[in-house]
Formats: structure tokens, C-alpha cells, sequence
């Protein structure tokens, strides 16, 4: 039963973020406003993809270090980066230092930050509010 809930309740917080995504335009969607989402999790990287894409953006998606690889070397240029801490077989945080450092990258994780590590740019905890993830896109975006 709690699953269930849980399932509904991350439900609902997609729908918001749809919405509030569907308000506020970040730009036109073309190769100049070009978005990577890697993210493991398939639902949440479909949610924060379609958040991405109602700003405005063109968007790449990618569920593994390989698939977010293909993407970085496919010649078209990114304006950000949303990238999980924890993948399989390589963390966010070394796919974001392959890739430009101006890249403007926002994290997500649902554990620890490692403390060896130094991290450049806003990290949210899982599960994202809506809100708080459209909101630090478009700071990142603003800066």
C-alpha cells in the first residue's frame, strides 16, 4: 500500500512540473538551447526531459555513461547538463569534468555527496520537488 502512495504522490509531483514547466518558456527550442539529461532512473529522467523540453529546449537523453558519451561527442553544443551523482559504472561527477567546464550542470542524487569530490554547481536531493528543479533550471539558465 505504501508503494502504491508513493507512486501516486510522484504522480502528482510530475503533473505539477508539467504544469509549471508549460508557464514560463526559458527560450525557443533549437541546437543553441540544447539540454543532456542522464539519469538512470527512466521516470525521473522522462519527468525532468519533459520539464527541460516545455522551457524550451531541445533534449538529449541518456540512462548510462556510454549513452551520455554518444551524446557529448555528437558535435551539436549543450547549455546544460543534468546529470545523477550515482550511475552505473561512472558518476555524474566525472561525465560533467569530460564535458566543457562552463557547461552549466545541475546534479541529483538520492545519497551522500562524496567528500572527496568537489562538486560545481546546485545540487538537489532525490526525490525533486517540481518546483525546486524548474527553479534551479532556470537560475542556472539565468546566471
Amino acid at each position: 500500500m505504501r508503494d502504491s502512495h508513493w507512486i501516486v504522490g510522484k504522480s502528482q509531483r510530475l503533473l505539477e512540473a508539467i504544469e509549471a514547466a508549460s508557464k514560463v518558456r526559458l527560450g525557443s527550442a533549437n541546437r543553441q538551447n540544447r539540454a543532456l539529461i542522464v539519469e538512470d532512473d527512466e521516470p525521473a529522467r522522462k519527468w525532468m526531459a519533459r520539464v527541460v523540453r516545455d522551457a524550451g529546449f531541445d533534449v538529449a537523453e541518456a540512462g548510462d555513461f556510454q549513452c551520455a558519451l554518444r551524446v557529448i561527442q555528437d558535435g551539436n553544443p549543450l547549455r546544460l547538463l543534468v546529470a545523477d551523482i550515482v550511475l552505473p559504472t561512472l558518476s555524474g561527477l566525472s561525465l560533467a569534468r569530460m564535458v566543457h567546464k562552463e557547461l552549466k550542470t545541475v546534479y541529483v542524487t538520492a545519497y551522500d555527496l562524496p567528500r572527496e569530490e568537489t562538486i560545481i554547481g546546485p545540487v538537489l536531493r532525490k526525490p525533486v520537488p517540481p518546483h525546486a528543479f524548474f527553479d534551479t533550471v532556470r537560475a542556472m539558465l539565468a546566471a
